[in-house]
């Protein structure tokens, strides 16, 4: 299919992968692209249930580093500041949405009751 050169190697799985992208003629897949290595049947299947599952406890007998409880105590600290921001940022942005639509609610409710009344208007002035 392309010019072969001296030092070029053999490497049919890549050639057939070039001439299905590549060959206007479709090329079909057959099982003597690759060669039959067979099977693997795994004969002691486990399964791991959730309940035996190791959980470190925080007084465990092997103690932490110092260094390393302080880091996350302090990394605690920190998300437990940014976590309260974020929610004090949300509670203010809700509120700020629910009054602007009780607001436009309000506005809506004016506007329906003066329609209403010049409707009731025309309608004295054609009877």
């Amino acid at each position: 299919m392309f010019p072969k050169r001296e030092f070029d190697v053999e490497d049919t799985p890549a050639e057939n992968i070039i001439k299905l992208m590549f060959v206007k003629k479709p090329w079909k897949w057959t099982m003597d692209c690759w060669e039959v290595t067979g099977t693997w049947v795994n004969t002691k299947p486990t399964v791991v249930s959730p309940a035996k599952k190791k959980v470190v406890k925080e007084d465990s007998p092997r103690p932490q580093k110092k260094a390393r409880k302080e880091a996350s105590e302090e990394a605690a600290a920190v998300a437990s500041e940014e976590a309260a921001a974020e929610a004090k940022y949300f509670k203010t942005l809700f509120k700020d949405i629910v009054d602007a639509m009780s607001e436009g609610f309000g506005t809506c409710l004016k506007e329906i009751k003066y329609l209403s009344e010049r409707v009731e208007a025309v309608e004295k002035m054609i009877d």
